[in-house]
């Protein structure tokens, strides 16, 4: 199975992505993916020694989800998050799609664009559980899944 994570401007942040998901897998023992042959990286495993405590907190997905969030094909409107667009000068608008029809649903005004983007991914993960693509780590988000 072929898993998105996301849109790499430099060969290397992709082959970077990579490899920490195949770090995920082999912490996991995770052969299924894998098989029973070594993994191959594209760069030695100490280069993410100082990643490999923030890899084992989240679960695959969320790694997964993680890797997609900090790529350049992770949408983001002008304010630099999903869901979020400047209204006025000191006004911030979420707004989320609803399947079927995908209307967007008016999620309110905040002070920042942060406050906006934790509303548009509280309601995202309410909608769509841990298959949200939320902003921040979805972890942040269990009281609501």
């Amino acid at each position: 199975r072929q898993v998105y994570l996301g849109g790499h401007l430099e060969e290397e942040f992709a082959a970077e992505a990579f490899d920490i998901i195949v770090l995920k897998l082999a912490r996991i023992g995770d052969r299924s993916r894998t098989g029973t042959r070594p993994l191959k990286m594209n760069f030695p495993e100490s280069r993410y020694a100082n990643l490999i405590g923030f890899i084992d907190s989240l679960t695959l997905d969320e790694l997964i989800m993680e890797v997609r969030r900090h790529s350049e094909g992770f949408a983001r409107g002008n304010s630099g998050y999903r869901g979020v667009t400047q209204h006025s000068p000191k006004k911030f608008e979420a707004r989320v799609g609803v399947p079927p029809q995908s209307k967007h649903v008016y999620l309110g005004l905040y002070d920042s664009a942060e406050k906006a983007a934790v509303a548009y991914d509280t309601a995202l993960v309410q909608a769509r559980g841990r298959r949200a693509s939320t902003n921040f780590p979805i972890y942040n988000y269990d009281e609501h899944i």
